[in-house]
């Protein structure tokens, strides 16, 4: 199954993106998520939800470091209520946090954190009276101003290292894996069974969702270099050096960590070595990035949502709005079912 992500940091207005979610779904996405930083994720969901009828909408993915456990469950279930059962909650650690709003996840264990939080989400999802002792989350006599839809909403999780894909498959409906190309999805796939184990669960139930950054272009040489960028820019994040390191990259790690503190973001996406964006990205032409979401499906992906990004501006200056506009448009007519 094929989903369409959308970056809401890009400078393009929410009624824009409710606009372009109504096209994707026109065009057959089956599955429209919707990421978030510095910006209230579920308001965009709810004005997706009012726009769309039958494709399903996911965060992708909400911060935990940023709402209580409450009153995620709460956003949840009224997107969950005007979509008429159509929400995926997408749930992770996160990357980055409001000043003076952290929750000091990261000072914590995050496997630990994550259990703690999904069992909170699914009382309150449950309609329960909760009290819950903590450690991180302590809730005392806290319920739903009203019964959610559906109790067994999905929630999937966010998931660098094996740990957490265990942990997904272990207390989740699925994880939701960045940066990893359709070779890495088989021990992916060993990691869900293990975490199946504990629970004595199907691995085949479990969702394995896989968002590949994406830029499609004739150009190929600069549909690499927008992708070697966008791999930078995650860089900046510790999950993700680790990741990249567990992958084997560590030596082209420290060229590119060397030449950001310079602040030289173009030579630091000139030690993004070809062969790491072979592996976890699909570019170029058209016909090319068919054929790899094909090898994506064939690896064991569930649903392959699709992260575009328009050619960049290797002088580190934002791309306009407008070309983002643009390229969301050509991504959802070039990859429409139709095709």
């Amino acid at each position: 199954m094929l989903g369409l992500s959308f970056r809401n940091r890009c400078g393009l207005t929410p009624s824009r993106f409710a606009a372009l979610a109504r096209e994707a779904e026109e065009a057959g996405f089956q599955h429209l998520i919707f990421t978030e930083r510095f910006n209230d994720l579920v308001a965009y969901l709810v004005a997706a939800a009012g726009t769309t009828r039958c494709s399903q909408l996911w965060s992708g993915v909400a911060n935990v470091g940023l709402r209580h456990p409450i009153l995620m469950a709460s956003g949840a279930a009224v997107i969950d209520d005007v979509s008429r059962g159509r929400f995926t909650l997408g749930l992770g650690i996160g990357n980055e946090w409001h000043p003076g709003e952290r929750y000091d996840t990261l000072a914590s264990s995050p496997l630990a954190l994550m259990r703690e939080y999904v069992a909170v989400v699914r009382a309150a999802l449950n309609n329960e009276i909760i009290d819950h002792p903590g450690p991180r989350f302590p809730v005392r006599g806290a319920h739903m101003s009203f019964k959610p839809l559906r109790a067994d909403l999905p929630i999937v999780l966010a998931a660098l290292g094996p740990r957490m894909i265990e942990l997904g498959a272990e207390i989740a409906d699925g994880v939701f894996v960045h940066m990893l190309g359709p070779q890495d999805l088989p021990a992916v796939r060993e990691n869900i069974a293990l975490g199946c184990e504990r629970r004595q669960r199907d691995p085949n139930e479990i969702t394995l969702a896989v968002l590949p950054i994406l830029c499609v272009s004739d150009d190929v040489a600069a549909a690499r270099d927008t992708v070697r960028a966008a791999i930078v820019d995650y860089l900046s994040y510790d999950a993700y050096k680790r990741h990249l390191s567990r992958l084997g990259y560590r030596t082209a790690l420290s060229q590119i960590e060397r030449s950001l503190g310079r602040d030289n973001l173009l030579a630091a996406a000139r030690h993004v070595p070809d062969e790491l964006t072979d592996r976890v990205a699909i570019y170029g032409t058209v016909e090319t990035c068919r054929q790899r979401l094909r090898d994506y499906a064939v690896a064991g992906a569930t649903v392959t949502i699709l992260s575009p990004r328009p050619l960049c501006r290797m002088d580190g200056r934002d791309v306009a709005p407008q070309a983002w506009g643009r390229m969301y448009k050509y991504v959802i007519e070039q990859f429409s079912r139709r095709q």
